[in-house]
Formats: structure tokens, C-alpha cells, sequence
């Protein structure tokens, strides 16, 4: 049976169509990934689905009791509360069910109702329903659950009790997102869920969804996390929804078979219309117009094939770099940085040659964008110097895209960037999707997506031929990120970024720079081949950077990792059977306990009923403590694994 179905769902904005007629299905395990250029309607579409906005046309039928949950990209929660005490809100079946348990210890202790049989009994009798409620919504580890879910999304010890209103946007979503998955519904709903998530976060949150057993739509960008967690694809396009049977990868030969067909199907179509039409047009008048009368009933009904999305309707970068640099670009010497006393950089030492294609990484917070903000020259380094080569020319993207003028013109903006004729300014603008009324839209009302594509029609100008991006592909949908990665890969200056699309970063960079602590890690390779250093055990051995090793050295080093990374493995599984056999253990007594306290007899002697209820709880203390340490070494056993 079905959790959800849309059956002839039509969107309108106003007298604007956004999408259909359009049915789909939702099954029990679904893992449904939702894409589509920006603008088209995703974010409308999973509304509908969480039943938020009403259908302008269309019916919706949802499963009963299924539990629909559903993260927005906009978070807007007015909390009162720490982290930790709103995430827990999410478990509150399991908190309030533990305190009525130990309430009813208490009253079965008690030396009056240990006197009434009938009174114990009842008693008796709710506590057997209570704890088998408790141990259903997983009471016992609930607490380990919390932790786990928050410490897989970014999130420290040190911030648990943060107030709500202190954290960051970003921070608010995760906390959402948490929250969220938490509740375990039926069907997740979510949009954008790897926004504001660090590397490291993403792939916990791809891991714990291909475990996931409910149903889920996911509106993404990011086709590594599809090709991951997703085995079928819907696609927005135009008015309509395409289905493929498998991941975003497969998806895309899919994709082009179809479109192949559609496109043939359309140009046959069209050829037959126009000759209608031109039958129409010559007989309507003469001793032909009953036949012509007829032929336009057949155009009057004819069903229309809508003209396939091309290439050539994407944004199309050309990038130029302008004058050559010399050999050496840039040198970084002890770089370092300081944010009211807390230290960002220490110490960082680089030289970067001409071609190079760098990508910077690291968890949030690490400085990423600090470091190429200094780079940038818009920022002092509190100690240390950067020298820049013979000829350098920058061109800086902010992920912020702060330095555009909100009250400006789209067509004003660019024309700050460079003097241009009008006819050249709108060519130009063209190519980054910005059409007639389009180019006299003020910046303050552009979208996330719109801004960006301005950023870099602006950047493209400076024929830089050192770039500079931060998180080049926020909010750029797919055909946008792979326009940028062409257009890039075609690029023949030097090229720094910080970027957390593994995709986009498995395209272009052909070193990594790895912010920790403050210190930078060089590793010379593709990004595919840094992450398969990036274990815990290999990340303690890795004390110097790749660069300057012989192809040998390499080779043993990569040995030496491997062999590290299987004798932490074998630990790690040696201590996941030490604890699995503990909790055996401590369930069975938990069980025995149990027995004692469900026994009648047990409460003539209250002094032993006391001592029974007493290691009853500290039972439950020790099972909680090994659920949450089993959790944290089945993560790490899982991670030493990739």
C-alpha cells in the first residue's frame, strides 16, 4: 500500500502555471531524490507532498497514521531553550515515559501500597505497560541517539547547551535537521538537507539515510549525496515531472535517451503543425474550408509536445585569464590569524605555482574562508606575509556575494566591472540567464541562484588569472555547477577554492589543501585520493605533506595507511563484540530485575524491595552508558571502513 499519492496536481502562481497535471506515488522504503533547475518548482512540490499549501487542482491521498515529517531550507523556530533541550523534544514520548517508570518504582516501594494488594497490582500492571512503551520508542538509548544525531551533524559537547537564539543560521538548521530525524517519521521530506553541513557531516547524514527505514524525497544539488542515498530520480522540467529508475548517475543516460526521443518527437510534431497551419491559413476562405475547418479542430486539439530543455538553455561561462603569470604565483609565509583570541591560522606555510588547481577543505569553522580571504588581500594576516608573482591578477568570489550593490540594476552591476556598450552588457548578461525585463531587476530582489550567476558574469570580466571562489556552487543548481566545472576545466590560470561539493571538488582539484587546528596539510592528488588517507588512524601518521615524495615514498606511505586503517578497524570490531556481549549481559540481569519487581511477594520485605528497585536503576544507568558508547565506536568501525 502506498504512504502517499498525488493524482492531476496542478501549481499556479496567479495566472502562471509552475507545473502539471502531474501523479506520482510514494511507497513504504521509497528513496526518492527531487531536481530540477531553480525556479521550477521543487521546493512548491514538497509542500504539496507535507499537505502545507492547499492544491489549486488535483487530489491528495496519504496512508493512515503515517507520520509525515518535513525540513525547509528557512528555518524559523523561536526557541527558548538550549540545544540540547529543544533537540530532546524530538524524544519526548521516551522522557516522559522514563519519568512515569520511575514514579511507579517509587509508589511500588512505597510501604502503603506494598500493604494493598489490589493497589500493587494495578500499579504492577501499568508499570509492564509503561516499560514496554518505553523500550518501543527506544527509551533506553534515546539519550545516546540524541548525542550520536547531533555529533554527526557538526555539533560539539561544548555547544549542548548553548541557548537556541545564540546559534548561527546555519547552526539552526542542523539543529532542525536533527530534530527531524529524531522523530523517525514515515516519509521524510527534506530540502536542501546538506546545506551548512561540513564534509564529514554529509557523509554521517548520507550513511544514516541509506540505513533509513521510512520512505524519503530529497530536494538536492549535490549529486554525489544522490548518487549515494537515492534509487529513483524525479526531475522538474518545464511544467512536467520525468521519472528515472535509479540513482542521479543513471538518471542522466536515462535522461538523454528520453530527451533524444522527445526531441524527435517534438520536431515530427511541429512539421505536422505547421503544415496545418499553412492548409488552414490558404483554404479557410475558398471551397476547401470544411476540410480546413476541420484541420484546425485537429490543432484545437491536438495534445502539444513540449520542446525538450537544451544545453543551449543553461548558463554558458567563457573564462580567459588574461596576462601570464610568472612560475610562481603565490607564497605564503608563516601565515597566521586570530579571531578575538582564538586562533584560526598558525602558522601557515604554501608556495603555489602557475596551473595549480587547489581545493581547500576542512570542517566549518576551520578557517577556510579566512585563509583565502587573506589570500584575496582583504584581509590583514595578524602575523606572517603573503608575496604575490610577476603579473598576478585576482579575481575573488565571495560565498556572501557581499560586493554587490543591493539598490543597483542588474545591468548597473556589471557595467561596475567593466565599461561596456549596452548591446555588448545584455550579450553578455545572456549568457548568464538574464533576458529582457531581466537585466533591470534590482539586486535586493534577485534570488540565492540569481546573485550567484551575477557574481560570476562580474568576475568573468576581470580576466583574472589567480581565482579565488568560496563555495562557488551555493546555489547554483545542477546544469549551473556543471556549466562552472566546464568552464573551469577549460580555464588556464591558477585556481584556489574552498568548496564542500565533493563533485565539483573531484573535477578540479588537483591538490588538496586540509584545514585542522589551524595548520594546513598539502596533499598532492585528486580529492578522491586525499579522502582515502582521511582515517583517523592514517590522519595521526600523516605528519608531512605529500609534496616532494618520490612515487615509491607514495606508494609505501599509502601501504602504511592501509595497514593502519585495518589494525583500527580490528580494534574497533574487537571492543563492538566486547560491548555487544556486556549489554547480553546486563539485559539479562535488567530482565531478572524485572522478574523480582513484577513479583507481589517481592514487597513484604520492603528493605529488599528498596535494594531491588535501587539496582534496577543503576541496571539502566550502565545499559545507557553502553548503548552510547556502542554507538560511538559503531560509527567510528563504519568510518575506518570507507
Amino acid at each position: 500500500m502506498s504512504l502517499l499519492r498525488l493524482t492531476d496536481v496542478e501549481r499556479f502562481y496567479g495566472a502562471e502555471k509552475v507545473f502539471g497535471p502531474l501523479s506520482v506515488t510514494i511507497q513504504p522504503g521509497d528513496k526518492i531524490g527531487l531536481i530540477g533547475r531553480n525556479g521550477v518548482g521543487k521546493t512548491t512540490l514538497l509542500r504539496l507532498l507535507a499537505g502545507i499549501d492547499p492544491l489549486d487542482r488535483g487530489g491528495r491521498v496519504v496512508a493512515r497514521q503515517v507520520n509525515i515529517g518535513f525540513m525547509q531550507q528557512d528555518v524559523r523556530a523561536a526557541e527558548q531553550r538550549t540545544l540540547w533541550e529543544y533537540v530532546s523534544t524530538a524524544k519526548e514520548d521516551a522522557a516522559r515515559l522514563g519519568k512515569r517508570i520511575g514514579e511507579l518504582e517509587e509508589q511500588m516501594a512505597a510501604p502503603h501500597v506494598q500493604a494493598d494488594e489490589e493497589l500493587l497490582q494495578n500499579i504492577l500492571n501499568e508499570y509492564a505497560r509503561v516499560r514496554a512503551r518505553f523500550e518501543a520508542v527506544g527509551g533506553y538509548g534515546s539519550d545516546a541517539a540524541i548525542k550520536a544525531t547531533l555529533f554527526g551533524l557538526g555539533f560539539k559537547e561544548s555547544e549542548l547547551e548553548t541557548a537556541y537564539q545564540a546559534l548561527s543560521g546555519g547552526q539552526k538548521a542542523r539543529a532542525a535537521l536533527a530534530h527531524l530525524l529524531l522523530t523517525s517519521p514515515d516519509l521524510l521530506l527534506l530540502d536542501e538537507p546538506t546545506n551548512h553541513l561540513d564534509t564529514d557531516a554529509v557523509e554521517w547524514l548520507e550513511n544514516y539515510l541509506r540505513d533509513y527505514r521510512g520512505a524519503l524525497v530529497a530536494v538536492s544539488h549535490d549529486r554525489v549525496f544522490l548518487d549515494k542515498i537515492v534509487t529513483r530520480i524525479w526531475e522538474l522540467e518545464g511544467e512536467q515531472l520525468l521519472t528515472y529508475n535509479g540513482n542521479y548517475t543513471t538518471s542522466r543516460s536515462l535522461r538523454k535517451e528520453q530527451r533524444d526521443r522527445r526531441q524527435k518527437e517534438y520536431e515530427a510534431q511541429q512539421k505536422e503543425i505547421a503544415a496545418l497551419e499553412a492548409y488552414v491559413r490558404r483554404y479557410m476562405e475558398g471551397n476547401r474550408s470544411t476540410m480546413a475547418k476541420s484541420r484546425l479542430k485537429a490543432l484545437q486539439r491536438m495534445e502539444r509536445v513540449q520542446r525538450p530543455i537544451t544545453e543551449a538553455d543553461a548558463m554558458r561561462l567563457r573564462l580567459t585569464s588574461g596576462p601570464r603569470s610568472g612560475k610562481e604565483v603565490l607564497l605564503l609565509d608563516a601565515v597566521s590569524h586570530d579571531f578575538s583570541g582564538h586562533q584560526v591560522l598558525c602558522g601557515i606555510d604554501a608556495l603555489v605555482y602557475r596551473g595549480s588547481r587547489i581545493g581547500i577543505v576542512g570542517a566549518n569553522g576551520s578557517g577556510k574562508t579566512t585563509l583565502l580571504k587573506i589570500i584575496a588581500g582583504l584581509l590583514e594576516p595578524a602575523a606572517g606575509r603573503v608575496r604575490y608573482g610577476k603579473d598576478v591578477v585576482i579575481g575573488y568570489f565571495s560565498q556572501e556575494l557581499d560586493d554587490l550593490e543591493p539598490e543597483n540594476t542588474v545591468l548597473d552591476e556589471l557595467l561596475t566591472a567593466r565599461h561596456m556598450n549596452l548591446f555588448a552588457a545584455r550579450s553578455h548578461l545572456a549568457r548568464y540567464m538574464f533576458q529582457g525585463d531581466d537585466v533591470y531587476k534590482q539586486v535586493k530582489v534577485l534570488s540565492g541562484g540569481e546573485r550567484n550567476r551575477l557574481a560570476l558574469a562580474k568576475l568573468v570580466l576581470t580576466e583574472a588569472n589567480l581565482l579565488l571562489l568560496d563555495e562557488p556552487t551555493n546555489h547554483l543548481d545542477i546544469p549551473g555547477r556543471e556549466a562552472l566545472e566546464e568552464a573551469l576545466q577549460d580555464y588556464d590560470g591558477t585556481l584556489i577554492f574552498v568548496s564542500h561539493d565533493r563533485y565539483f571538488l573531484s573535477s578540479l582539484a588537483q591538490h588538496i589543501w586540509y584545514l585542522r587546528a589551524g595548520k594546513l596539510d598539502a596533499f598532492v592528488g585528486s580529492y578522491a585520493q586525499w579522502r582515502e588517507t582521511q582515517t583517523p588512524a592514517a590522519q595521526m601518521e600523516q605528519t608531512e605533506p605529500s609534496a616532494g615524495k618520490t612515487r615509491y615514498e607514495r606508494q609505501r606511505a599509502a601501504e602504511l595507511q592501509k595497514r593502519a586503517r585495518e589494525r583500527e578497524r580490528k580494534k574497533l570490531t574487537e571492543r563492538l563484540h566486547e560491548l555487544e556481549e556486556r549489554i547480553n549481559a546486563v539485559e539479562t540481569e535488567k530482565e531478572r530485575l524485572e522478574a523480582l519487581l513484577a513479583d507481589t511477594q517481592l514487597y513484604t520485605d520492603g528493605e529488599k524491595a528498596k535494594r531491588t528497585t535501587q539496582a534496577h536503576r543503576r541496571i539502566l544507568a550502565e545499559l545507557e552508558a553502553l548503548y552510547a558508547e556502542w554507538e560511538t565506536v559503531a560509527v567510528a568501525q563504519a568510518e575506518s571502513g570507507n
